[in-house]
């Protein structure tokens, strides 16, 4: 890994080694996969933001609010998320929630998905120990996946 100006070492180089991505200049993101993190089984997606940066993004599908909010609030400060829904029951209540709790509201009912509010872009571009880790974790869960 070579060291950032802020003395954090970049994880784009573990992202393009041989057999994850290969090319830097085509891939910009690779295609949605499924992972295992911090207990929860979710979908992930991996993007490259700039030259040395990632975006890690993660969905978590639940029946209920309370076990969606359960499982998105494991990811704060770690990536973007959205929860995914599974009926319109709890919509109103869980778009509140979104809003405060800053995550992304997506409904899958019956085969149709909509998108009721996007994840908010994360302001905070500090690389933590914490956050790099967990995106050394979902880098793995991409090679044991590909």
């Amino acid at each position: 890994m070579r060291p950032m100006s802020d003395g954090s070492e970049s994880l784009v180089s573990d992202w393009y080694r041989p057999g994850v991505v290969s090319d830097v200049k085509k891939v910009r993101e690779v295609p949605r996969f499924r992972a295992r993190l911090r207990g929860e089984d979710v979908f992930c997606t991996v993007r490259l933001e700039s030259p040395d940066a990632l975006s890690v993004a993660v969905e978590t599908a639940a029946t209920s609010l309370k076990e969606g909010l359960r499982a998105v609030s494991k990811f704060a400060g770690y990536c973007e998320r959205t929860l995914i829904l599974d009926s319109w029951e709890e919509a109103a209540w869980a778009e509140v929630m979104a809003s405060y709790f800053g995550f992304g509201l997506t409904i899958a009912n019956k085969g149709v998905r909509c998108e009721v509010m996007p994840p908010p872009t994360s302001s905070d571009s500090k690389m933590t120990g914490a956050r790099r880790q967990f995106i050394r974790r979902v880098i793995e869960q991409q090679e044991a996946n590909s």
